[in-house]
Formats: structure tokens, sequence, C-alpha cells
């Protein structure tokens, strides 16, 4: 059967997306939309993209958005203050030394094309693939670039009669991996599914439920969605 599969924010965490597409035997056959947020964070970057060039070139069909850490990088191109705040602040220096350049500008050209024909969303069949989410109460374009790849809280900001019977994927706040199995089981009510894990991010968490005591948590794990077969698939972080 053609697949429909989808991944969020890998965050230049390659070595897990090789494992993960392992782990879910992808073939020419399916089609995966990668939403966003490939660079950034992760130390495997540039080997994340030969990955997604390589298969293209071999045939598999990986179609890529736009997500709000490519923006920051393109911003960093045309002002030093810009690139400052992307390579400090944003993870942005992780993506530049797995390149072993510089600057953005000092990329070799395979890889300013990948990123410039980056897409704003996909759409396949019913499903709307965007970065962060949509807010068309507000906007009459649905597909505005500053909400398509920023907003955050927004399911409630969603025209539930333009979305009709189509849904909504994304990713950009991460979430830990029972939050996303809780959202998939209500996913035909709601009809969005945040799919962002928050692979690249090794550290402990505290997490707060609401009349459970706390308890200490790891996200790290990169989630991909079988749209096609209603599966969750998670792979947990092996960069280092």
């Amino acid at each position: 059967m053609n697949r429909i599969l989808a991944i969020s924010d890998i965050h230049g965490c390659g070595k897990t997306f090789i494992k993960l597409l392992e782990q879910v035997d992808f073939n020419k056959n399916d089609t995966l939309v990668i939403i966003g947020d490939l660079i950034d964070r992760g130390p495997n970057t540039k080997l994340l993209i030969d990955e997604i060039i390589r298969l293209r070139e071999e045939g598999f069909n990986i179609i890529c958005t736009i997500g709000n850490h490519e923006e920051l990088m393109f911003r960093g191109a045309g002002s030093i203050r810009a690139e400052d705040n992307w390579r400090l602040n944003n993870g942005g220096i992780e993506t530049l030394e797995s390149f072993g350049v510089e600057c953005y500008n000092d990329l070799d050209e395979k890889y300013k094309s990948f990123f410039m024909h980056l897409l704003l969303k996909a759409e396949i069949d019913k499903y709307i693939f965007v970065h962060a989410g949509i807010n068309n109460i507000h906007f009459k374009d649905p597909f505005l670039p500053s909400v398509v790849l920023w907003i955050r809280n927004w399911y409630d900001l969603l025209d539930k009669d333009w979305l009709g019977d189509r849904y909504i994927i994304h990713g950009h706040v991460p979430q830990y991996y029972e939050d996303i199995i809780h959202q998939f089981e209500h996913f035909e009510t709601n009809r969005y599914l945040n799919i962002d894990a928050g692979c690249c991010y090794t550290s402990v968490y505290p997490l707060h439920r609401k009349n459970e005591p706390e308890r200490l948590v790891k996200l790290q794990k990169l989630c991909m969605v079988d749209l096609t077969n209603r599966k969750l698939y998670f792979e947990e972080n092996c960069e280092n």
C-alpha cells in the first residue's frame, strides 16, 4: 500500500532520522512529508540533508516544507544581527559546524538550492501539512507565512467550516510522546495532530499534570505518523 507519512522538527538529528526510516521500512511507494525545522540544535544536519538528497535521487518521494528555524537561517544571510540571533540563540551554530562553514552564504550551492526550494505548505489527499499551524479566524489568508511558521496555541483559531473533512498535521511545539499518543486518539474528532516529539531536547524536564505528582521526563524522540494506516512510530535520539 502507498503510505502517506510525516515527520516534523528533526532539528539536525540525522542518525535518528535514518533509524526511523529503517524502523518503518520506508520505500519508493511511500510519500514522506517533513514539516519544517530540519536544521539547528542537533549535530547532524548535513547528514540529514545529504540523506534526503540521496533518497530523492534514488526515486524516493520526500516533500519538505519550511519551518521557523529555516526562516531564521535565511534572515541571518542578510543581517549580522539576525545571523547572531540564529547562530547563538537558536542552534544555528550546530548547523554551521555540521556543514563545516562559518555562515549560510558559505554553504555549497546544492545545499542552498535545497533550502530555497522548501515549500511553505503541502497538501496531499485530505491532509494539510504546515510547520506550526493556521489562524484563519483573524487572518483571511490561511497560509500566511508569519502564522504558518510561528503560531502557537492556535486550535481555537481554526475555522472548522473551512477545514471541512480535511486534517492538519504540524509540529513546532515539542510534546511528550504520551501527549502525542493522546492527541492521536482524538485525531478523527479534532482533525489536527502535533507530531513534534522534541528529538533534539536531551535534558530532563519536569512534567506537570493536573491531579498528578510532578515527574521528570525526557523528550528526545522523533515521531512519524503513518496517516494511511493510522499508526504512530517513535525513535529515540541516537545522535551521540
